[in-house]
């Protein structure tokens, strides 16, 4: 199929940053679809203007319409980067596509700063939650966050200040290109509200923690404290060893079955923010109890399922085919059966038992499907008196099985 689709990225500089092609393709289409203010930075041409809808309710019901005939989407920037673009790719084959791609918000953030693109960590909160920030703050590593409107630098300053980041540096850089760029600088601790932030910027954060800040790794092994302390879920020592079990990988979807409240996924989450979990826990105090510590550690996105079995795994199975499955409970003959029938090649099933009856289970797995058996035992210095001694956790067996 000939293209028929022309995703052109405009910045605020509107023709005089457009390159020769993409003005080919503005002047020759039938329709241009875009946001009011793109639209506006293109003056008057032979084409038809369509706004996307608001609220916006994705490309297909501006486009589908269109197909077969000239047509340009105009998007912000880099239509691949945080834009548009992601979701057309999604729905149109590459030959019904040409994209033309502008400099994004990032780079030209970059350049302001004086910042190198490949140590920065760029991300958005448009249209997201700002806790998913969280996993990614580090002592003096350098942050651009695209926000959704005026009160997106609040937020990010909000987050950094609750989380111990109030010394971080933000510079709000709006309307870059355009003559009515402007630029607001500050620490996280000192800002206040104010009404000179355009609606169109990003936040770019010097991340520097406070001398008292509770510092968190990406993981594997978060601090048990860092899940409320209590509870029903795998310890510290015990989640490294499984998580590195369950091999993280970019883009991986991961099982979580008998959640409890939800360290696994969590962590997982942390470690893979392009992949999904789905944590099964029919316990309703400890699905909320998940779902506070996913927004606290910064994994809103956790997807929890609150069923039993065999209800849960239908729905699992039914949203997203597993690339790593870890069970903590409920361990049964027929949950195995499913989980193999439903996996990619290649997922990876880890399973623990603590008492002696899982742990006959997993034996029994073991020796019908495969895989190894692991012991992981702990020992922990505690007081004793005024003295020190070990303080063993419960032992915990481990059934490793690549499908």
């Amino acid at each position: 199929m000939t293209a028929w689709l022309s995703v052109v990225g405009i910045g605020e500089d509107g023709f005089d940053g457009l390159s020769s092609d993409a003005i080919t393709a503005l002047t020759g289409a039938k329709t241009i679809v875009g946001a009011a203010r793109h639209l506006a930075l293109i003056g008057d041409l032979a084409g038809k203007k369509q706004c996307w809808a608001s609220p916006w309710r994705g490309v297909g019901e501006a486009l589908d319409p269109l197909r077969g005939e000239p047509t340009v989407a105009l998007v912000s920037g880099d239509p691949l980067w945080y834009s548009a673009g992601t979701e057309i790719v999604g729905r149109y084959t590459a030959t019904e596509c040409r994209f033309f791609p502008n400099l994004s918000a990032f780079q030209l953030a970059c350049a302001r700063k004086g910042w190198s693109m490949e140590a920065v960590t760029t991300t958005t909160i448009h249209g997201r939650s700002t806790a998913r920030l969280l996993p990614l703050l580090a002592p003096r590593k350098n942050l651009i966050v695209m926000t959704s409107n005026e009160t997106g630098p609040g937020y990010v300053a909000e987050l950094l200040n609750r989380n111990g980041y109030g010394r971080s540096e933000l510079t709000i850089l709006g309307r870059m290109g355009s003559p009515a760029e402007s630029r607001i600088q500050c620490l996280a601790q000192d800002w206040r509200e104010r009404d000179d932030v355009p609606a169109l910027n990003v936040v770019c954060i010097d991340c520097l923690p406070n001398d008292d800040a509770r510092l968190l790794p990406r993981g594997p092994g978060l601090p048990d404290e860092a899940f409320g302390g209590a509870g029903n879920f795998t310890k510290s020592e015990v989640r490294a060893i499984t998580l590195a079990a369950l091999w993280p990988r970019p883009g991986a979807t991961l099982w979580d079955i008998g959640a409890g409240t939800g360290s696994i996924a969590i962590e997982w989450l942390r470690m893979v923010p392009s992949g999904r979990a789905l944590a099964a826990e029919p316990d309703l105090a400890r699905a909320a109890a998940m779902r506070a510590n996913a927004i606290r550690l910064g994994t809103p996105q956790l997807e929890v399922i609150e069923d039993r079995a065999p209800n849960a795994y239908r729905q699992m199975a039914t949203d997203a085919p597993p690339d790593a499955v870890f069970i903590g409970g409920g361990l049964t003959g027929r949950l195995i059966s499913f989980v193999l029938d439903v996996a990619r090649p290649q997922t990876r099933l880890v399973a623990n038992a603590v008492t002696l009856e899982s742990e006959a289970r997993l034996a029994r797995m073991q020796q019908r499907h495969g895989g190894e058996l692991i012991r992981i035992a702990v020992q922990r210095a505690e007081g004793l008196g005024a003295k020190r001694g070990w303080r063993a956790l419960m032992p915990v067996t481990q059934w490793r099985l690549t499908r």
